[in-house]
This record gives C-alpha cells, structure tokens and sequence, in this order.
C-alpha cells in the first residue's frame, strides 16, 4: 500500500517537473526515489537539484545529506563524505559540526573506528557548544567499544538541518 503510494507521488512529481521545474518537486522527486530505495535515481534527483538550485538556502542543506545518505545505501562511501564535506561548507560552515557527526556515524557504520572517533573529537574540541557534543563525548568516553551501534548508522542522517 505505501508502495503504491510513493509510486503514484514519483510519478506527480515527475509530471509536475516535466510541466516547470521548481526546487519543491525536484526534493520530494528524489525523496520518493529514496524512499522507495532507488538510491541511485535519487542520487539523480539530488544531483540535479544541486546544480540546478545549489542558490536555495532552505532546502539545500537537506538535499546535501539526503544525497551523503543515498550514497552511503548505495555503497558509494568516497561520494558520500564528498557531499557531506560540502554540506559542512555551506554557509561559511554553519552546518560544519552536523556534517561531522555524519561523518562520524559514517565512518563508524563502515567500521573505521579510529576516523570515526577523530570526527568525534574535532566536535568535541571545536564545537563545545553543538547539539553533538553529547554524543561525541559519549562515542570518546567509550572509545575501546565499537562505535556503531545499529542500523541507524548505515546511512547517516538527521532528522533536522543542523545544530544551529
């Protein structure tokens, strides 16, 4: 049933990008792609929408870790910390200790503990103030054990734009 349901949103939204392009139904393209776990049609959609509207400051954030996400379930790893590095540039680096937590939860889910734990401290050091910080120092204090920690971490995302 949901199936079906993003199967008839992905075909709305492509009408609907086919009729005018608008930054709106080119997201929620990709995030029906996504969702329906065609990661590499929405890598697509998410590439598009980057250089097509890189100038839209609500949503480009979003599509950067919508991207790093379907990268990371498309077992792309080099992609995907490409594009969350550019997620932490946006902004002159407002979205930077997001991004690194990301990339923390994306190196510990492809089981490179001691990257995933430098990521961890660069938050801890420079941003004593984020939202990560928590879980950074947690990820620190328990260094000898595996940083991942379930599925969750496969594909790293949030549920917010960031910590700012």
């Amino acid at each position: 049933m949901e199936e079906d349901k993003l199967k008839n949103a992905l075909g709305l939204y492509q009408s609907s990008i086919e009729t005018k392009m608008t930054p709106t139904a080119l997201f929620s393209l990709g995030n029906s792609y996504y969702k329906l776990g065609d990661y590499e049609n929405a890598i697509k959609e998410y590439s598009r929408f980057v250089s097509k509207f890189s100038n839209e400051d609500e949503l480009i954030p979003l599509v950067y870790q919508k991207l790093a996400s379907a990268y990371s379930r498309a077992g792309k790893n080099a992609e995907a910390l490409d594009a969350l590095h550019k997620f932490g540039a946006l902004n002159n680096g407002v979205f930077k200790d997001t991004a690194l937590v990301l990339e923390a939860r994306h190196h510990a889910a492809a089981g490179n503990n001691d990257m995933a734990l430098s990521k961890y401290e660069e938050i801890a050091k420079a941003f004593p103030t984020s939202p990560w910080n928590a879980e950074a120092a947690a990820k620190i204090a328990d260094k000898n054990k595996p940083l991942a920690t379930g599925t969750e971490e496969k594909a790293p995302e949030v549920s917010s734009v960031g910590g700012k």
